[in-house]
């Protein structure tokens, strides 16, 4: 725990004197960087590690997306209630050195098992990276400016996934992927120290006058009567799982599409997608956030609204994507879809801070982070590869294919929630939610 008192230098526009809110913003987007680095090297390298261990798709889907999530899933209400007791930056800090040399260790595996494993490791680490992230966010950046601070920080996304299908490809093809996944965990471990010397831990709650706060986290009972307590919240939570779902298709199973579909290579897919999703990506987060600030104007009502377009606008996009007649045309319309990704998740994470007390902030910031990756990294990728199996059992050709369309139909589900919550945020107003939230 960190006995040093915390930083109350931020004013309402969350600034400080010495650039501190642009520092601890570029932190924490590395911090995602390397998350998402370590999270989805696995599935650039599904191929050759298919090919070695003599995977089904099944399997795959599990190494890819339910290993990581299930550790994930179980962890993540802990990790956050801790984020609301304890020091968030030592937390993070020891939590991304974890992740990192479990990453590192990944490459050292001998069989499916041990890679299992390691894993579920990783999984465990990460899943306390929302809740202090998004937690710190809170307490440092003001409402109006919190969707662009937090589409500037998923601009680690992006940049996190552009490193793993092209340099990681590369290496992958020349190397092995062995090799490539022990690159891919190094740079955590030299973020780990840098976080400990540069990183503050700023008071809490300072910038949300308007709702009630003490310095104690919340207990378990009293935050599931929080979210009880608040239909809206309950309805974002699940428009973000739902909507998690085509998001972890997309990035777990595109790249096996275009390889099996277009008979090419990591060397090929790699560096064609890399340049889809990380350059379309660091636009989209560069813009994203500052947009739905632009739009919302501090409003939650206005800020559902804007997110439920960004994300029924990823329909069209992921069905091209997935059906189109070329490799081109797929990676261009991925491209397209990544572009409006970081926005539509700073609008939901700007939602979520928004309708909570900050004290309770930790723990409801690690349900929105299962919602996200065991219900859409995990079950929907899992439930993906097993309908292809499904499929190619009964003699589809393109058994994968078909089970990425199906799923596409959760983007029009997780719409549907989203516009409930934003008819309860108008008809009873933000203030007066979280009042009966927090009752």
């Amino acid at each position: 725990m960190d006995h040093r008192p915390p930083d109350r230098t931020f004013g309402q526009g969350g600034q400080a004197a010495g650039g501190w809110p642009l520092r601890a913003q570029t932190l924490l987007m590395l911090v995602y960087l390397v998350g998402m680095l370590d999270r989805s090297i696995v599935t650039v390298l599904l191929q050759p590690i298919k090919q070695e261990f003599h995977l089904t798709d099944t399997q795959l889907g599990f190494i890819s997306g339910m290993a990581f999530s299930l550790s994930y899933g179980l962890a993540a209400v802990p990790m956050g209630m801790l984020a609301d007791r304890f020091s968030r930056r030592n937390m993070l800090a020891l939590l991304v050195l974890i992740w990192s040399s479990l990453t590192f260790a990944s490459g050292l595996v001998s069989g499916f098992l041990l890679l299992c494993v390691a894993r579920l490791g990783v999984g465990f680490a990460e899943a306390g990276q929302p809740p202090t992230v998004m937690s710190l966010v809170g307490d440092i950046f003001a409402p109006r400016r919190r969707a662009t601070a937090i589409s500037l920080i998923y601009l680690g996304l992006p940049v996190g996934a552009l490193c793993g299908y092209l340099v990681a490809g590369k290496i992958a093809a020349v190397y092995g992927w062995r090799v490539a996944i022990m690159g891919a965990g190094t740079p955590g471990i030299v973020l780990a120290i840098a976080i400990v010397l540069f990183l503050r831990e700023p008071a809490r709650g300072g910038l949300d006058e308007r709702l009630a706060s003490t310095s104690a986290g919340i207990g378990f009972a009293e935050g599931v009567r929080h979210l009880l307590g608040n239909r809206a919240l309950m309805h974002t939570l699940a428009a973000a799982g739902l909507a998690s779902v085509i998001a972890s298709a997309m990035s777990v199973w595109l790249p096996s599409l275009i390889m099996r579909r277009f008979d090419v290579g990591i060397g090929v897919a790699g560096p064609a997608l890399a340049v889809s999703m990380g350059v379309f990506g660091i636009v989209g987060a560069l813009l994203g956030g500052p947009i739905a600030d632009w739009i919302g104007r501090g409003s939650l009502s206005r800020m559902a609204s804007v997110t439920a377009g960004m994300i029924l606008a990823l329909l069209p996009l992921s069905l091209i994507c997935f059906a189109a007649p070329s490799m081109t045309i797929s990676v261009i319309f991925n491209g397209l879809f990544n572009l409006l990704l970081p926005g539509y998740l700073s609008g939901l994470h700007a939602l979520v801070i928004g309708m909570t007390v900050p004290r309770a902030r930790g723990f409801v910031i690690s349900l929105l982070a299962v919602m996200l990756t065991l219900f859409g990294y995990g079950l929907g990728s899992q439930f993906i590869g097993m309908l292809s199996d499904v499929f190619a059992a009964r003699g589809y050709a393109n058994s994968l294919l078909l089970a990425l369309l199906v799923s596409t139909v959760t983007i029009v589900w997780a719409v549907a929630h989203l516009l409930r919550a934003r008819s309860l945020l108008i008809s009873r107003g933000p203030a007066a939610i979280v009042a009966a939230a927090v009752a």
